[in-house]
């Protein structure tokens, strides 16, 4: 097939999608609406590139066939952007050479016009999604075709000087970009042949568009593999793979973690500006000690922007498709996922929720049905604050979520609230009834939230009184869906709806909620109750600070690290599992031996102060003993004897390294409890005066402890003080009868356990 052929069937293509546009009838979701007007802006030219798909495809037919037709093909198939005057130039000075090149390939070119005429139509047919996400599924179209439509990436959501120029004006999007005009950037920092850092990729990035002041420095050894496509839903797995220099790379990365030296730490940046976990570490840091967003927001930005440079070909189209998936098992995947999220919380802070929402979809169609960071605890509040209600209703309808999604309380109730704001009022009230019937303890904590002037100063109705959460992570949801949509159904008219509503729910039957039908916390145990604290552990310390105290205390304890938070059980990472060996085991003598891990906290905790670790455990564990770290709960004989066993045999210990000197190790790195120390040192002939700085690292560790102590014991108290407020605000107001058989109502039957709560309820109320 001729160019002069290939270039007419784009132009029919692009005809059909005009007219099938100028036929369709207005859609209800503005923004869309708005960006088709904005046709006349550069931003025009970020259309999916019909010939960009077709290239994706013959490079994947090229991979599996393996021959140098098909690669012809595919760089025959490129966009037409040159001119006709260079054609024409190179036409002359190789003319022979092709037409005898024609004719040797004459037969062969006739023979493979089938094969590339059926990967054209494809491409046509790749090409002719539709960018809207509310556009309604085809109910003849099967459950995956469902999902991988309403999954699909518009890579002009991707972008967000796209939504700021939408909400500010076109000044916004320069001042975003920060690029300096290229005369006036410093030599040195352009690329050679005066390139900038979006020629040098290539190809435009998936993810985020580069800054010009960005440094301009290779991907280091990252890159990402084509796995498999999966023959039978047509999805194709992508893996994410360090080269033996990016191994390395990732190694110092772990030394300036084990050198506790934070100016290490920043020198590594520099010297390797896209090393992904170092990125995600120094933003951290950036965010929470320096308080500084916009730097934290500039790291993550990089991070994904050496992500999207390393992504493979057809890695962009099969993400406009909905078929992309990355398996979060892998270590060298998560990153991917983390940067992603980090990057959502960036833009709610400056309130790009549509960007947000984007990158939301994009995560959950790397593993939709497995959805490892709980993204349907935090999709209604981008969709609906992006005003996009009908992807949340068409996303929880479709077969392959809507069995999940049909029993997440904060969906049910946002499910309630997209139905008002798409104009389905009596769909929507039908929804927040059975909402309340069956999670009626989600509606006491977001009826706590609405300010009387909102709701018109009504209460509950009275068959709600006292509906408290069943269990702590009952409450964890509770308390997630009031700070994250209570803002959205306090705005006045959704209040309105809210109250009218529940006041024509009648009295409510008690039993489903204590039979287990009223809570959600059975969803959440096993690998999905880690998945539901990595949640936590990942949202804005302003919000989740506050919900880690409902986390189990295993989970709580054991965090993981800045750049693999939390990992899942059997996806340790072999980074991961050599820097704990290095820091349990030593290395060389260096000093980090037995027990290293206190120090290694120590710093990890001066990077991100929410840190907790678990307590280390010595090589007695196998007896059944455990070590500690100045306080230790074993009989004091047994742990002797695990000490003298410990140095006398050396198990743990480096190669080389005598008696005397392991038990030296032992005392420097706080092995040792406090009490032991005295005998210890006169059994083996070593001093606590020779490790001035261990008997200073232990005295901050115990200090540190202490405030994190009262830190979680002011948290409880703030809990409890919020809690109770909300008691008195569901009481409502009235005489001291009413009040006092209010109160009576509600903690009937409720135990001893409430006695103190009623107490502070009632002193509140003024009735004590």
């Amino acid at each position: 097939m001729s160019s002069r052929a290939l270039r007419k069937a784009q132009q029919r293509a692009e005809e059909e999608r005009l007219a099938a546009l100028a036929a369709a009838p207005p859609s209800d979701n503005d923004e869309d609406d708005e960006e088709e007007e904005e046709a006349e802006m550069p931003v025009a030219a970020k259309k999916p590139n019909l010939f960009a798909m077709l290239d994706a495809e013959l490079e994947e037919a090229a991979e599996e066939d393996e021959d140098e037709q098909s690669a012809e093909e595919q760089a025959g198939s490129k966009p037409a952007a040159a001119s006709s005057k260079s054609k024409k130039k190179k036409n002359k000075k190789k003319k022979k050479g092709k037409a005898k090149a024609e004719d040797t390939k004459e037969s062969a070119q006739t023979e493979g016009d089938e094969d590339f005429d059926s990967l054209l139509a494809q491409a046509l047919k790749s090409s002719s999604i539709s960018t809207n996400p509310t556009q309604a599924t085809p109910s003849t179209a099967s459950p995956t075709s469902q999902l991988h439509s309403l999954l699909h990436i518009d890579h002009r959501h991707l972008d967000l000087e796209n939504e700021m120029r939408k909400l500010f004006g076109r000044a916004a999007t320069s001042r975003e970009s920060g690029a300096e005009p290229r005369q006036q950037q410093p030599r040195g920092q352009r690329l050679p042949g005066g390139r900038s850092l979006l020629a040098a990729g290539g190809r435009r990035n998936v993810f985020v568009q580069p800054n010009e002041n960005w440094p301009r420095e290779g991907s280091g050894g990252l890159s990402m593999d084509l796995v498999e496509k999966n023959p039978d839903d047509g999805t194709v797995l992508f893996k994410y793979a360090h080269s033996r220099v990016y191994q390395d790379i990732q190694r110092q990365f772990n030394e300036c973690v084990r050198s506790m030296d934070p100016e290490r730490m920043i020198n590594h940046l520099n010297n390797f500006p896209y090393h992904i976990s170092t990125l995600l570490q120094t933003s951290q840091i950036a965010l929470t000690h320096n308080n500084d967003p916009t730097s934290s927001q500039a790291l993550i930005s990089r991070a994904l922007f050496a992500l999207g440079r390393s992504s493979h070909s057809v890695f962009p189209t099969s993400l406009a498709s909905g078929i992309a998936r990355i398996s979060f098992l892998h270590f060298e995947n998560r990153e991917l996922y983390f940067a992603g999220w980090k990057y959502i919380l960036s833009l709610s802070r400056r309130g790009l929720w549509r960007t947000g929402l984007e990158f939301i979809r994009l995560l959950l169609q790397l593993e939709p049905l497995d959805d490892p960071l709980c993204l349907i605890l935090v999709i209604d509040q981008y969709a609906l604050k992006s005003r996009v209600p009908q992807l949340l209703l068409d996303l929880a309808s479709t077969p392959l979520l809507q069995e999940k999604w049909s029993n997440s309380p904060n969906i049910l109730y946002s499910l309630s609230l997209a139905e008002f704001m798409a104009g389905n009022t009596t769909t929507a009230k039908e929804r927040l009834s059975a909402s309340v019937k069956r999670y009626p303890w989600m509606l006491t904590k977001l009826h706590g939230s609405l300010s009387v002037e909102n709701i018109g100063g009504r209460s509950l109705p009275e068959g709600l009184w006292g509906q408290l959460p069943p269990s702590d992570i009952d409450n964890l949801l509770a308390e997630m869906y009031t700070l994250r949509m209570g803002d959205l159904w306090n705005i006045p008219e959704h209040a309105r709806f809210l109250m009218d509503t529940i006041e024509s729910v009648r009295k409510l039957d008690g039993k489903g909620v204590e039979s287990g039908v009223g809570s959600a916390a059975y969803y959440y145990i096993g690998e999905k109750q880690r998945d539901l604290a990595r949640h936590v552990f990942l949202m804005d310390q302003r919000e989740g600070r506050g919900l880690i105290g409902f986390l189990p205390r295993g989970l709580r304890d054991d965090q993981g690290y800045a750049w693999d938070v939390l990992p899942p059980m059997g996806g340790e990472s072999s980074y991961q599992k050599e820097l704990e060996g290095l820091a349990a085991g030593g290395e060389g003598g260096s000093g980090i031996g037995v027990g290293g891990g206190n120090i290694f906290e120590v710093f990890l905790r001066s990077l991100m102060p929410s840190f907790q670790a678990p307590p280390p455990q010595t090589q007695g564990e196998n007896n059944g003993q455990r070590g500690g770290e100045g306080s230790f709960e074993v009989d004091e004989e047994n742990l002797r004897n695990t000490l003298i066993e410990m140095v006398e045999e050396g198990v743990g210990y480096p190669d080389g390294m005598g008696e005397q000197e392991r038990a030296q190790l032992a005392l420097n790195v706080g092995l040792v409890p406090r009490e032991l120390q005295a005998w210890f040192g006169e059994r083996f002939g070593v001093t606590v005066a020779d490790v001035p700085e261990a008997q200073e690292t232990l005295a901050q560790e115990e200090q540190q402890e202490e405030v994190v102590e009262e830190e979680e014991a002011e948290e409880e108290r703030e809990r409890d003080s919020r809690a109770i407020d909300r008691l008195v605000q569901i009481l409502g107001t009235g005489d001291r009868s009413t009040l006092r058989i209010r109160v009576d109502r509600m903690f009937e039957g409720q135990g001893e356990e409430m006695a103190e709560v009623r107490r502070r309820v009632e002193e509140r109320l003024g009735l004590r």
